[in-house]
């Protein structure tokens, strides 16, 4: 098999355990890895060589299958633009005949897969700000749809005001007086109020009155007297209704300052609308996690400190869904960050900023629920239509919740598989008796299940990978069996087939564990690891050992834990 050497910019489908295979970008080189960038969720991860393959060789295949996942037509989307921006996807053989059989590389994730990440294109929501589209909004002359169309951007200005000044009420005042001062004296004093940076709203409204757009309709008809008089008589009467409205704003802005416990406006971060989808929601329970999680990692600071970051599922633009006193479902943001992915030097940092979000979330949700605090007064950005319905939510939490269990389920099955197919293989060759032919037939279902074999199996199951050694070197029991001499030499060849089969299954071993051995053998080596997952485990109980399907120090187990735990007590309350 020609080794493939890829290269930074590579356009790849990068291929995770138990995930399917992911549009992403080779960033850069770590050892005998690669770094690459998941398209869609913007994650990044680790990747072995074997576990990746240029993408417009496969895409036809992988695309077609898995299109329907969430977030894999918009990762799809990305990684084509790449290439179109680029032309290619790095691959130097791309002309050469790619009619070569389909890695094997199926799906058993759950729907808390760290590709299963769409991230939204929505741009950052910026305070007070308002970006053009080019398209006007139609206007009505009349002072009273003039006022209903520009309630809007009003508002929004009189939240930014209220926000960076103290004084907000009494500046707000002094506007509207001036305003109405500015009418009072006549049209070259509305021109002049028209000019002034304080008044720029009003200005809005009036040239939105204006039946020509960028030009003012007293300079346009400055011979016809009768003319100017109605339209400066509109302009009165807009301005009247303006001032009419700021007054209201400013006085319900004085009623949220006297809110419950004193809370001040810091942010106004509330996005009317917003199309939420499945993979962006998150429990309740997970965010308690993360700060059981943070504990114990801050107990155990040692073991975390320096450790690198484990993969997680995250995404910039995860939310919490909460239901206000007056029904309506809206979401909190729970990442505030502009920069994404983020960069945490351990696994210490990381689990003390997810502690911090997790309690900012939580906070929040609580104070909006019990409407100490309203949408507008919260500290986090508040979306208030998320395009789904209390049930719709409910929906997707409990299809989290089993695909996460099925998931674990499937792992540790594939695991029996692999200790039943040990016991098979043991069985079929005893000291008293040997059938060679249904031993041979045991080997070979090895591939059944190869691809979803890891490290942490065998240190589960030590055992199996002795037996794999072991078959190396078969010979049989002849020396205790009487066998005539046509007998001994159709044996011999079974046991060679055997060795031959055990060589191929031992080698393919040693790629998928990939412990990058530096001195001794590869079995010395595996064993070291055993020891050290042992004493790992030597405080736990033999049956919580055999349902990790995470490393025993990692957050994964320390989350399943959890999980366990809470699984262990529903069923004593049903029993009951």
């Amino acid at each position: 098999m020609v080794k493939i050497t890829y290269k930074a910019g590579d356009k790849v489908f990068a291929k995770v355990k138990g995930y399917p295979p992911w549009p992403a970008k080779i960033v850069s080189e770590a050892g005998r890895k690669y770094n690459v960038l998941f398209y869609g969720t913007e994650e990044t991860g680790t990747i072995k060589p074997e576990d990746l393959s240029y993408y417009s060789k496969y895409k036809n295949s992988y695309v077609k299958k898995y299109v329907k996942r969430l977030g894999y037509e918009d990762a799809v989307k990305q990684i084509e633009e790449a290439i179109e921006n680029e032309g290619g996807d790095g691959n130097p053989a791309a002309d050469e005949d790619e009619s070569v059989q389909e890695l094997d590389m199926s799906d058993t994730s759950s729907a808390s897969s760290i590709a299963d990440k769409k991230v939204s294109r929505r741009k950052p929501v910026i305070e007070g700000a308002r970006k053009s589209t080019g398209r006007g909004r139609k206007f009505s002359s009349s002072a009273s749809e003039s006022r209903e169309t520009s309630l809007e951007p009003i508002a929004k200005k009189l939240r930014r005001e209220s926000n960076t000044s103290t004084n907000s009420k009494d500046e707000s005042e002094k506007k509207v007086k001036k305003a109405v001062e500015g009418i009072d004296e006549g049209s070259s004093n509305v021109e002049e109020s028209k000019n002034s940076p304080k008044n720029e709203l009003e200005n809005q409204e009036i040239n939105q009155v204006e039946t020509e757009p960028k030009q003012n309709p007293i300079e346009k008809n400055t011979n016809d007297n009768e003319t100017n008089k109605e339209t400066f008589s509109k302009t009165k009467s807009c301005l009247k209704s303006h001032c009419a409205l700021r007054s209201e704003l400013v006085e319900a802005t004085e009623n949220i300052q006297k809110s419950p416990k004193g809370c001040p406006i810091e942010n106004v971060n509330i996005v009317k609308k917003f199309n939420v989808t499945a993979d962006m929601i998150v429990t309740e329970q997970l965010l308690n996690n993360h700060i059981l999680y943070a504990d114990y990692v801050k107990k155990n600071s040692e073991l975390f400190i320096d450790k690198p970051v484990e993969t997680r599922r995250a995404s910039k633009d995860d939310v919490l869904p909460v239901k206000l006193p007056s029904g309506k479902l809206c979401c909190v943001k729970i990442h505030q960050v502009l920069q994404w992915p983020l960069t945490h030097k351990d696994e210490y940092q990381r689990a003390l900023y997810d502690e911090k979000v997790a309690k900012a979330a939580l906070e929040t949700k609580n104070l909006l629920i019990s409407g100490t605090q309203t949408p507008v007064q919260a500290n986090l950005e508040v979306i208030m239509d998320i395009g789904k319905t209390p049930e719709d939510v409910k929906e997707i939490l409990y299809t989290q919740d089993i695909e996460s269990k099925r998931w674990r389920l499937n792992r540790l099955k594939k695991e029996a598989e692999l200790v039943t197919w040990d016991t098979q293989i043991k069985n079929s060759l005893g000291l008293d008796i040997a059938m060679p032919d249904e031993a041979i037939k045991n080997i070979k279902d090895f591939w059944k299940f190869d691809k979803h074999l890891d490290l942490l199996m065998f240190k589960k199951h030590p055992h199996v990978l002795d037996t794999i050694r072991r078959l190396r070197k078969y010979v049989g029991n002849v020396s205790e069996w009487v066998m005539s001499a046509e007998d001994s030499d159709i044996f011999a060849k079974k046991t060679e087939t055997i060795r031959t089969e055990a060589e191929r299954i031992y080698n393919r071993v040693k790629t998928v564990l990939d412990m990058n051995e530096k001195s001794g053998t590869f079995w010395d080596n595996f064993m070291e690891l055993v020891a050290e997952f042992r004493k790992k485990c030597r405080d736990m109980e033999e049956k919580d050992v055999l349902v990790l399907c995470a490393e025993p120090d990692s957050r994964q187990a320390f989350l399943d834990r959890i999980d366990q735990a809470a699984e262990s007590e529903l069923t004593k309350v049903v029993q009951c």
